[in-house]
């Protein structure tokens, strides 16, 4: 039987959507890129934009004890916001690894182009400062030549 099986960890391959899963090993999703096609470049910042958007909730299944908790967006949401996956009741961990990997490399764009201004203003900041030294300079100059004059 199908219970039997999973007791015995054998690796179960789910032809749809080519995942497989060992119950001695880990669940994996294959994303080699020879079994792809379709792709299509992602906005990141557009996906990072949308993750800070997503609600994010701590809850638990109604079928667990109600001391066993979990954190995630809940499906319609996400599926809402992203328009991926095959559904909108179930969060693909494809899917889900996907939008979190386009988040990071957005906020790491985000920061980039943050940090990139701090050191223009700094620069900035730093030649102001010089042309309030020269400034300052140059009115003490000023006052000296006027009270040399009036002697």
């Amino acid at each position: 039987t199908l219970l039997q099986l999973i007791f015995l960890g054998i690796l179960f391959l789910h032809p749809k959507n080519a995942c497989a899963q060992d119950l001695k090993k880990d669940w994996a999703s294959v994303s080699d890129r020879n079994k792809k096609t379709n792709f299509i470049e992602v906005n990141t910042q557009d996906i990072l934009e949308k993750i800070l958007e997503l609600k994010i909730t701590k809850w638990n299944y109604k079928s667990q004890d109600k001391h066993i908790y979990h954190i995630g967006p809940m499906a319609q949401d996400f599926y809402s916001a992203f328009n991926i996956g095959e559904n909108n009741y179930s969060i693909s961990t494809v899917d889900i690894d996907g939008v979190t990997f386009a988040g990071i490399k957005g906020l790491e764009e985000t920061t980039r182009e943050l940090s990139e201004k701090i050191k223009q203003t700094g620069t900035i900041k730093s030649e102001l400062k010089m042309d309030l030294d020269f400034n300052s300079l140059e009115n003490r100059l000023n006052r000296i030549e006027q009270t040399l004059n009036q002697k």
